[in-house]
């Protein structure tokens, strides 16, 4: 929307500019003469400059609605100015964020309605990784499936203009996802390195999504030598993230366009992603002290600890010896085991 209002303001201002020089070619025709026929003509028409070619020069002007009153043109022109001033601003910042273009996809009808059905499984990873997840990294990187879901959807289903911002949400959201994975599954990250991000998300989306996947392949690897269970999810997870890589690269360089491709990246994406839900766990595991159970308990133990002592205050003495009562009742001395029955003589 941003980029759309920038375009108009350009593109008013650029009419604006169009119908002053207009007037003054119509007003100053000797102006806009070549530069060897005006030396020679321009001292005559400075002398020779009349009322009546004032009068039309003006009249030229407000006839093009450049100038409504004494000194507006002045105005509108400094306005006009200003705005393209801004608007190249805005276009070099929207220029340096990444990615650019439409993309490389959805050729045919077909091809779009694959890429769309392909995205569902990422919200499907989504609501699991919300159930089965204990902390609240994981709950909240599991909400950004739906997310990743979403921008996937919105990007393949958007055309002409706004399938160069649906691209980009693509990415965008694809590079938070990630850092958020990062960020469950290294709970002592320092909170800038996240801040870093994000704040690079929007400029070097790729960069910022292979950093987190390296992070996270790395845990996932160092894990699986330390834990046996998880060498077969991530053996796995390996072959299909190798797989997607590839078929990712004949998509980019692919000459014909290859069918099904990016569908096909697609499954093998969320094969490889699902899994990751096995180094979620096993991280959970890790950093018990983090789940949202231990929290809770945490609180509620604290609470009747708290509890028992204000009645241990309250109670002194009586509280002792009620206690001591309590443990010498519970204590029974064993009973002699009587042999007489079994008829046998001790």
């Amino acid at each position: 929307m941003l980029a759309s209002l920038l375009l108009e303001g350009s593109q008013q201002a650029q009419k604006e500019i169009d119908s002053l020089v207009g007037a003054l070619r119509a007003g100053l025709p000797w102006f806009w003469s070549e530069p060897n026929k005006r030396s020679k003509e321009d001292h005559h028409h400075h002398r020779h400059d009349s009322p009546q070619r004032q009068q039309s020069l003006r009249a030229a002007l407000v006839s093009s609605g450049v100038v409504d009153g004494v000194g507006i043109w002045k105005t509108r022109l400094l306005s006009s100015v200003s705005v393209i001033q801004f608007g190249g601003v805005a276009t070099a910042a929207l220029s340096c964020m990444s990615p650019q273009g439409p993309g490389c996809c959805d050729f045919n009808k077909g091809e779009r309605v694959a890429n769309v059905l392909t995205s569902l499984p990422y919200a499907a990873i989504g609501l699991h990784s919300i159930r089965r997840r204990r902390t609240a990294a994981g709950k909240l990187w599991g909400c950004s499936m739906l997310g990743v879901c979403g921008a996937s959807i919105t990007f393949h289903v958007s055309s002409g203009k706004w399938r160069d911002l649906g691209r980009k949400l693509d990415y965008w959201m694809i590079a938070a996802s990630s850092g958020l994975l990062t960020r469950a599954l290294y709970p002592n990250l320092p909170p800038a390195a996240t801040a870093a991000t994000i704040a690079l998300t929007p400029f070097r989306p790729f960069l910022v999504s292979a950093g987190n996947a390296m992070a996270m392949e790395s845990k996932f690897l160092q894990r699986s030598f330390a834990n046996p269970d998880l060498r077969g999810a991530q053996k796995l997870h390996s072959a299909a993230c190798l797989a997607g890589m590839a078929v990712f690269a004949v998509e980019d360089a692919s000459v014909p366009h290859v069918p099904l491709v990016h569908a096909t990246w697609h499954c093998l994406s969320a094969l490889g992603t699902s899994l990751v839900n096995a180094v979620l766990a096993d991280a959970e595991e890790l950093h018990p002290e983090l789940t949202l159970d231990a929290l809770g308990d945490g609180s509620s133990s604290s609470s009747r600890g708290r509890q028992l002592r204000r009645q241990q205050q309250q109670g002194g003495d009586g509280w002792v010896a009620r206690d001591q009562q309590q443990q010498q009742q519970a204590w029974q001395p064993p009973k002699e085991f009587d042999v007489a029955p079994l008829g046998i003589q001790v």
